[in-house]
C-alpha cells in the first residue's frame, strides 16, 4: 500500500542524520510540509504516491540551509554607502526611512525571494530601527521563510575614522550602559 503525498523529490539527496547519510539516486516525500520519507529513490517511490514530482537525476537535495546575518530593510539602498560605519548611519538608516512600511517590506520580500532560491529557509534580521521590526516579521510570515528577529546593540557610542581618515586617524569606541539598558527593555518588551 501506497502513502499519498504532497511531493516527491529526487536526485543525490544529502542528509543531516546522524549518520550522515548520502543517497546518489534518492528521493524525499513531503507532505503538509513536513518529510514523510528519506532514501532510496526506489523503495520511497514504492511505497509513496505523489501529487507532483520535483528534481531529477543531476539534481542535489540538501535540507534548508541557514543565513545567520541579514538587514533586510537595505536590500533597496545597499548601493548607496561603502561599509564604511559613519555612512551606515549617515545614509543608510535614512534612506530606510525613506522608503516607508511599504518599501521595508518590498526590501524584505527582495531579500527573503533570493535566499530562498538560494536553499535558505531560515534567517536572521538584525535592525537598527524598532519601527522596521513589525514590517519584516509580517514578509517573513508571508514569505514562509523561518527569520528570527535582533534588534541591532547600539550600546556604545562611536567615532569611526572614515577610509582616508584611518591613515592617520583612529577610531573611537566606549561603552554606554544606559543605551544598553534601553536595548534590553525595548527587547524584553517585545
Amino acid at each position: 500500500m501506497t502513502e499519498s503525498v504532497d511531493y516527491l523529490i529526487t536526485g543525490t539527496v544529502i542528509t543531516v542524520d546522524p549518520d550522515r547519510r548520502v543517497f546518489l539516486d534518492g528521493a524525499v516525500a513531503v507532505t503538509d510540509g513536513r518529510i514523510a520519507a528519506v532514501g532510496p529513490r526506489e523503495e520511497v517511490e514504492a511505497s509513496h504516491e505523489a501529487s507532483a514530482r520535483l528534481g531529477g537525476p543531476r539534481d542535489v537535495v540538501i535540507p534548508g540551509l541557514i543565513d545567520t546575518h541579514n538587514h533586510m530593510a537595505q536590500a533597496l539602498v545597499r548601493g548607496m554607502a561603502a561599509e564604511d560605519f559613519p555612512n551606515i548611519t549617515r545614509i543608510y538608516i535614512p534612506a530606510e526611512d525613506i522608503l516607508g512600511i511599504e518599501g521595508i517590506k518590498t526590501s524584505a520580500r527582495v531579500t527573503m525571494t533570493n535566499l530562498l532560491r538560494g536553499g535558505v529557509t531560515t534567517t536572521t534580521d538584525t535592525t537598527g530601527t524598532p519601527e522596521h521590526e513589525d514590517a519584516v516579521g509580517d514578509t517573513a510570515l508571508e514569505m514562509g521563510i523561518r527569520c528570527a528577529l535582533a534588534v541591532g546593540q547600539r550600546d556604545r557610542t562611536s567615532r569611526l575614522a572614515s577610509n582616508y581618515e584611518q591613515i592617520e586617524g583612529r577610531s573611537e569606541y566606549s561603552n554606554d550602559p544606559s543605551l544598553r539598558a534601553e536595548n534590553v527593555a525595548h527587547i524584553t518588551s517585545s
